[in-house]
């Protein structure tokens, strides 16, 4: 197997991989939830099974399980090795961006509600099926495309990829700044809260006050602060204009600051007035 026929491989697993995942979400929640990592209609995690199970027992036939027993030790393998890779996984995207995406902590024999032997069973599963018929038929699609096709088809999978893993990165780490900054407000107004609250009724009753008439003060000054920002949009579309069709003309002045509009004409006019006599 070519690494680029391994591409091919790891980016329709972790297509089929999100279907089977959206499916599941489906049916349990009965409502869509993508549970995807990610942004495109891929689940890393699946892919990366696929593929290493297709190469290790699907590529030239040196560890493909050809007796009962080999299938036993075959099917053990991949229960170990999808519970290595769920917990890595879990761990990983805990500790970078303090999420979790799944939790088995109902499922019974669960490690810690990141992997648990009923789940670890299914890929085991999963994984025999992947080496006695979804492996080999991945393998005859990539070799009945030619050589140049799948280089092409590899490099648009992979830059797609990092792009879709960088946004998403991204995205997170963007969301995690603003959610610790939301949770360090809110502490903080809790905190003053309570130490309010422990001053007694007379402290809680001039904070009430307080907050009242910081409402009220907000409330009256909110169609003058309304008026100053439309003002200084025009003020800017006004002087974007004069930059076009009066460069250089400080006499066509239109922007103003904020005061009656007669009262700029009028002295625009008294000006122009002024000038022709």
């Amino acid at each position: 197997m070519s690494i680029c026929q391994f591409v091919l491989i790891f980016m329709t697993g972790s297509f089929i991989g999100w279907i089977w995942e959206c499916c599941y979400y489906a049916m349990k929640f009965k409502r869509w939830i993508n549970s995807g990592f990610m942004f495109g209609p891929v689940c890393p995690i699946y892919g990366i099974g696929v593929a290493t199970t297709t190469a290790l027992f699907c590529g030239d036939g040196r560890l493909r399980p050809t007796t009962t027993m080999g299938l036993v030790y075959l099917f053990i393998f991949c229960v170990i090795g999808s519970a290595v890779l769920e917990w890595i996984t879990s761990i990983a995207l805990e500790y970078w961006f303090h999420a979790v995406w799944w939790d088995y902590s109902d499922m019974p024999l669960n490690v810690d509600g990141r992997i648990c032997l009923p789940a670890s069973l299914a890929f085991g599963v999963a994984g025999l099926f992947v080496v006695k018929i979804g492996g080999p038929g991945l393998l005859d699609w990539c070799r009945g495309i030619t050589v140049n096709r799948t280089e092409l088809g590899a490099l648009i999978c992979v830059s797609v990829f990092i792009a879709d893993l960088t946004l998403t990165v991204t995205s997170m780490s963007s969301l995690l700044e603003k959610i610790s900054k939301w949770k360090d407000s809110f502490d903080r107004k809790m905190e003053q809260n309570i130490m309010i609250v422990k001053d007694g009724p007379a402290a809680v009753a001039k904070a009430v006050v307080k907050t009242a008439s910081g409402t009220v003060v907000r409330t009256m000054e909110f169609p003058s602060e309304l008026y100053s920002r439309l003002t200084s949009g025009e003020r800017k579309h006004l002087e974007s204009i004069q930059e076009i069709w009066l460069p250089g003309r400080k006499d066509h002045n239109f922007v103003f600051d904020g005061t009656d509009r007669k009262e700029e004409l009028r002295k625009l006019s008294e000006k122009k007035n002024t000038e022709k006599s």
